[in-house]
């Protein structure tokens, strides 16, 4: 009986042990700020995505990819679109990590050559929304324009492409 009550403990520690997989969210945009312009409005017939692969345990987040899909119904072909990045390895666009705090996950990066260039993000942990705040430099004056997109956040099983 003592043995039975000792491989019954055993296996319940074993099934204790954890495997946390990433987790997967698709964002969709809600608004645009920029510098130059103000606020932009958004398309009204096509909401615009972007998937991202966030892992806690290992600390590694990446941008997978973005896509558009079309509102309402389509008479010709498929209404949605979607690319990944390619050129950025298998896994995609590395996001660093910066900080994290009870509320908000902090990654991106900033480039501080002759000019100051950032790419953040900031995600909510409560309602998974998310800010992606960055900045371009354009080719045609080397002007540099700043840009806030807001975005509302689902967790999903796998990503459509």
């Amino acid at each position: 009986m003592k043995k039975l009550s000792l491989y019954i403990f055993l296996v319940l520690m074993w099934c204790n042990v954890g495997f946390a997989k990433p987790v997967l969210l698709e964002c969709k945009k809600v608004k645009v700020t920029d510098s130059m312009i103000g606020v932009n409005e958004l398309d009204d017939d096509v909401d615009n995505y972007e998937y991202f692969s966030l892992d806690l345990k290992n600390n590694e987040f990446y941008s997978k990819g973005w896509g558009e899909k079309t509102k309402g119904t389509c008479s010709l072909g498929s209404c949605e679109k979607y690319s990944v990045w390619e050129g950025y390895g298998v896994k995609g666009y590395e996001l660093p990590y910066r900080k994290e705090s009870a509320e908000h996950l902090y990654l991106g990066r900033e480039w501080k050559e002759d000019r100051k260039v950032f790419d953040f993000y900031t995600f909510r942990k409560t309602d998974l929304g998310l800010i992606h705040f960055s900045n371009l430099i354009t080719w045609l004056d080397g002007t540099v324009i700043e840009e806030q997109a807001f975005f509302e956040c689902k967790e999903i099983n796998k990503f459509p492409f």
